[in-house]
């Protein structure tokens, strides 16, 4: 699944919720720790809406095969990005130690100039 398709993913399920157009704000992110942190923001409100539906579910207030499926997809859509969160949180990382490794590479080269 790649960003477009999850973007139209999240906007079919969450016609009227508040994370759908957060999750598109992420893809605009200007920095990968805006990313995460938005990716958090609407990994909390996917959880936020299946525990509704289960309130709804557990409460009796409509009948469980109209809420399960949408429960089921949020549910599903905080499954997805908990999981680029934490990718993306290793990418970070990684690249950090990368460019640690190179200036390291880049101060213990000798010059191939030699003094004449």
């Amino acid at each position: 699944m790649d960003e477009d398709d999850l973007k139209r993913r999240t906007k079919r399920f969450a016609q009227e919720r508040r994370w759908a157009p957060i999750y598109r704000a992420s893809c605009r992110a200007r920095s990968k720790a805006e990313f995460m942190a938005r990716l958090g923001v609407v990994e909390e409100e996917a959880e936020e809406s299946e525990y509704w539906m289960e309130l709804i579910i557990d409460g009796g207030l409509m009948k469980e095969k109209l809420v399960e499926p949408l429960r089921i997809e949020a549910h599903e859509l905080c499954a997805i990005m908990t999981s680029s969160r934490i990718s993306a949180a290793k990418n970070k990382k990684l690249a950090r130690k990368a460019i640690e490794l190179r200036k390291r590479a880049i101060k213990n080269q000798k010059s191939p100039i030699k003094n004449q």
